[in-house]
């Protein structure tokens, strides 16, 4: 199967989370740009099978860019 990486910036980066939540066979990398973690207004009522907005949360500015999350 094959996987993509996943680029969003703003609005895009929560279709880019949700993506990687709900698609985590199909999602090698996800690259996110001006984002925020937490809840998504009209996010579907299934159980993500990775909690990626919690790494997100973790993140603190200046995020080191050798940084695994």
């Amino acid at each position: 199967m094959q996987r993509a990486d996943i680029v969003g910036h703003s609005l895009g980066s929560f279709i880019a989370q949700t993506f990687a939540e709900y698609w985590p066979e199909r999602t090698r990398r996800v690259i996110l740009i001006s984002s925020s973690g937490g809840a998504k207004a009209g996010a579907l009522p299934r159980k993500p099978a990775y909690d990626f907005a919690a790494q997100i949360r973790q993140l603190k500015e200046p995020i080191d860019p050798d940084s695994p999350s």
